[in-house]
């Protein structure tokens, strides 16, 4: 009986523990690119020019790095994609399809975020342990010791986002690793598998790059052009949603406004949007995959106005 109640206790503590590990989510970015790379180098969207490739023949379904690039070599590898001037460096993200096809006792980068100035790294460190970098190279305590296999198709996806100064780790959906520091980027808004200043890149194959930015959500409705008669804020809908409802909000007079999310206690949950608008009737949807069932208060203000709406998430 003690032996069932003790392992009672560990399975308990250990579903506490998976229970408040973050989830990946991808709320409130929209995808801007995607390279397959299986048979060519484009982005399916055709909002970007194609990646460029060197030294990395297309092969079981994505790219082969071969291990070595120190810019000198004949044989140096690397595939860099263009530069994506819609980039939100405020809040992103990156995803790709990898497998590591050798061992070799040095860090193996995967995905470089920056050309000169290496803003984002994520590698695999001669274990196979995969770790997030920023800021040139400065690894963040938070691993999770989560092991690459080799010779198995991994995916893996790196999250910023500035108004948390967090950036995530995940592989296979799984937290790995985090880091809790602002972002100095340079403006460098490309990817690639560059060395990262170590003279080497992983060998393996790459595969399937969708690149994330920030979707303000607020879009001009077509039919709404004409200045609205009163600053409002519309009743969501559907509502009870789930978990995706659409807000739509007029503004009488142009400013500074914030549309913000509230517990019924008054606890700001989220900030959907905070930016300056022009006279003009708004359509944001708003997804709320990652928060639980409930009543929640939407709040729009600025200038002086301010509604509040009340929305019910049923999952």
């Amino acid at each position: 009986m003690k032996l069932r109640k003790s392992l009672l206790q560990i399975c308990a503590l250990l579903l506490a523990t998976v229970t408040l590990a973050p989830s990946q989510t991808l709320d409130g970015l929209k995808l801007i690119a995607h390279y397959p790379l299986k048979d060519s180098a484009n982005d399916t969207l055709g909002n970007f020019g194609p990646m460029s490739l060197i030294n990395t023949p297309f092969q079981e379904g994505g790219i082969y790095c071969n291990g070595n690039y120190n810019g000198a070599d004949s044989d140096s590898c690397d595939a860099s994609t263009p530069f994506f001037d819609t980039l939100s460096m405020q809040k992103f993200a990156v995803s790709a399809r990898f497998k590591v096809t050798t061992d070799y006792p040095q860090l193996k980068p995967i995905l470089v975020g920056g050309p000169s100035w290496r803003w984002m790294v994520i590698s695999l460190d001669p274990n196979r342990i995969i770790r997030l970098g920023l800021n040139g190279l400065m690894y963040g305590p938070d691993a999770k010791n989560i092991v690459c296999s080799k010779n198995v198709w991994h995916t893996v996806t790196a999250t910023y986002d500035s108004v948390r100064t967090q950036a995530l780790l995940y592989l296979d959906g799984v937290l790995a690793d985090s880091i809790s520091m602002p972002l100095d980027h340079g403006n460098d808004k490309i990817f690639s598998i560059t060395h990262g200043g170590v003279g080497a890149t992983f060998e393996g194959i790459l595969a399937d790059i969708k690149i994330y930015s920030e979707d303000k959500g607020a879009a001009v409705r077509n039919d709404a052009l004409a200045a609205p008669r009163a600053f409002h804020l519309q009743q969501n809908y559907p509502n009870p949603f789930n978990p995706t409802a659409t807000i739509e909000f007029a503004i009488q007079k142009p400013g500074d406004y914030e549309l913000a999310l509230y517990s019924t206690n008054g606890r700001k949950v989220r900030t959907l949007l905070s930016e300056n608008f022009a006279v003009r009737t708004y359509s944001f949807i708003f997804t709320a995959s990652n928060l639980p069932s409930g009543v929640y208060i939407c709040k729009l203000q600025g200038e002086g106005e301010s509604q509040v709406r009340r929305l019910v998430l049923l999952k």
